[in-house]
């Protein structure tokens, strides 16, 4: 996808109660739009945000202030949904805020439905959204819903299971 807008140099975003705030500051050298954006259809991620197509983009956690950790906000809560995966949501609202697994120390990966409004809707007329949010990956679309979340209108790589594994083809 060709950028329509410059690259920002802060987004920001929080959980519903704005107990957890966060800035994304993007180098000027970085990627635009970030390319690690996916949804995902695995039951974990469903049943987490409550959502039939969770998305997020992953990010170097030194993008990211403040630290986004239980240390930084008293009511940032992780559970641990797999052997090395936690996600991560506000005490206080509920909100689902981001996923970690813990063999990739170096980067989290943010709900882009915790960014602010301005971000995803209004700034730049939308287009700062729709950058941020068309996703070229989808993971776990043989859990898809049929006519729903089946994925055959979902632009991009779509993978039956995780990336890497057997990937969908779309209907002749």
């Amino acid at each position: 996808m060709e950028p329509k807008t410059k690259l920002p140099v802060t987004i920001t975003g929080s959980c519903l109660c704005e107990a957890i705030r966060y800035t994304i500051t993007f180098p000027t050298d970085a990627e635009w739009p970030p390319k690690f954006n996916a949804t995902c259809q695995c039951t974990k991620c469903r049943k987490f945000t409550g959502s039939l197509l969770p998305q997020g983009h992953v990010l170097p956690r030194p993008y990211i202030t403040p630290a986004i950790n239980n240390t930084t906000f008293a009511t940032y809560t992780s559970f641990q949904s797999s052997e090395h995966c936690y996600r991560s949501f506000c005490s206080k609202c509920g909100s689902s805020l981001t996923f970690h697994d813990e063999t990739k120390p170096d980067v989290i990966e943010i709900y882009l439905g915790t960014l602010d409004e301005d971000v995803l809707c209004k700034r730049d007329g939308g287009v700062l959204g729709e950058e941020l949010c068309k996703s070229g990956v989808h993971i776990w679309v043989g859990n898809g819903v049929k006519g729903v979340s089946d994925g055959e209108r979902l632009e991009g790589v779509r993978w039956k299971g995780d990336r890497g594994g057997e990937e969908m083809k779309r209907k002749a």
